[in-house]
């Protein structure tokens, strides 16, 4: 599961995605696209927020309603890691925190290919 965001002047645009793969059956993913007014979204922390909340509350729905393992879902944060020198690595530690506590893994850049490729090319 991957979430990202693009913003313009006066919209932002988030993305979520919830990639399925497996060796037999290749990949497949599933989106959901909304627009809201850019102006609560302005702070790169309450955007970057914002997209690790939509994509815990699909893993959370995932777990509530279809009975998915927390193991089984993977959640990729569109975040460098701790001291990378980004504009989000210095959220990432809290992102991290976040995630875990609902006790789901998961990836950071280069790494979260479900939002730095998948999400990102819907968000635009």
């Amino acid at each position: 599961i991957g979430s990202d965001s693009f913003i313009t002047q006066d919209k932002v645009c988030f993305a979520s995605t919830i990639c399925l793969h497996g060796s037999s059956m290749g990949g497949r993913y599933f989106f959901f696209r909304e627009n809201l007014r850019s102006r609560h979204f302005l702070q790169l922390v309450t955007r970057i927020t914002e997209e690790t909340r939509r994509s815990v509350e699909i893993a959370a729905m995932l777990m509530d309603e279809y009975n998915f393992d927390p193991g089984t879902i993977e959640l990729h944060l569109d975040v460098s890691p701790f001291g990378a020198n980004n504009g989000t690595s210095k959220y990432s530690d809290m992102l991290k925190g976040y995630v875990q506590g609902y006790g789901v893994d998961y990836r950071l850049k280069p790494d979260a290919w479900a939002s730095q490729t998948i999400a990102d090319k819907h968000s635009k």
